[in-house]
């Protein structure tokens, strides 16, 4: 089966008619705080609720704030993505790729274009980071439309 593929542009034209003249949402890196509210947040969302089950899975990118984007609406987060950049060698040549993940939108806010608007910030910083490749996975298929 082929993946489900949404480019940058559809994703902005989508979240543009979803909110219907809205101002577009802004995905920031979170501080320390909101960090650590953060993962617990993702852990609930993501890992039904297991306690650090995210930082044991990606102890390297769920340390740190840096590859996190993430929307917080009265202190709380509603939306993430992740970035991790790295480096692959094919064909004898190293390409610098942009991989994204652990994306999630809380149920009540989903629909309004705020996890589009976390990866296309990691598009941008991967993009900044010298990536000629941004990859979105996940574990669930058909989950990305």
């Amino acid at each position: 089966m082929a993946p489900n593929l949404l480019s940058i542009d559809a994703m902005r034209e989508e979240r543009t008619a979803a909110e219907s003249g809205s101002e577009a949402p802004i995905a920031e890196r979170p501080d320390d705080l909101q960090r650590t509210r953060l993962v617990r947040w993702l852990d609930r969302g993501l890992r039904r609720g297991e306690v650090g089950r995210l930082e044991r899975e990606y102890p390297l990118s769920m340390g740190g704030s840096r590859g996190h984007r993430c929307i917080f609406r009265e202190g709380a987060p509603v939306a993430h993505a992740m970035l991790h950049v790295c480096e692959i060698v094919a064909r004898g040549v190293v390409v610098r790729v942009g991989l994204i993940g652990n994306v999630y939108t809380d149920p009540d806010h989903r629909g309004r274009g705020l996890a589009s608007a976390c990866i296309e910030a990691c598009v941008r910083d991967a993009r900044e980071q010298g990536a000629g490749l941004v990859l979105l996975w996940s574990d669930a298929r058909d989950f990305y439309r």
